[in-house]
């Protein structure tokens, strides 16, 4: 039997039947912290803050921010972007290459964020799970 993630951060994904998957694209460039993406004809509707929902967007630019970094998409407002359970800071910064693609599930509680949950490679090198608190796995 495969392996399945059936809660990520304490959150039961099979508990919300609102849950979506979404697919989109950051459209901003490296050197600005306020990221903007936007998410158009997803055949699950339009876009809307669900906890727990899935969100898939592949990057134009890179990331070169070391600091805090938010992410409005489709003008929903700007949410912080948590690595490892915390928002970005210069102590925690995620930076990414143009091409990657960068996975996140919303949270609506205890905070208002976006988790990066994956990413993959913009070489192609496969993609990055993340374990949170303990590690990263690797999937080719």
């Amino acid at each position: 039997m495969p392996n399945t993630i059936s809660k990520i951060n304490g959150y039961s994904l099979k508990d919300n039947v609102s849950a979506k998957t979404w697919y989109g694209s950051i459209t901003t460039n490296a050197s600005t912290a306020s990221k903007v993406a936007s998410i158009n004809n997803n055949s699950v509707g339009n876009y809307s803050l669900i906890n727990g929902s899935i969100i898939s967007l592949s990057t134009n630019y890179g990331n070169s921010v070391e600091g805090l970094l938010t992410l409005n998409i489709n003008s929903t407002g700007a949410k912080n972007i948590y690595l490892n359970g915390v928002a970005t800071s210069s102590s925690n910064p995620l930076t990414w290459e143009a091409g990657e693609v960068l996975t996140f599930i919303y949270s609506s509680s205890p905070d208002t964020c976006y988790e990066l949950i994956a990413r993959s490679n913009a070489s192609g090198g496969g993609v990055v799970l993340r374990k949170w608190y303990e590690e990263e796995v690797e999937v080719n």
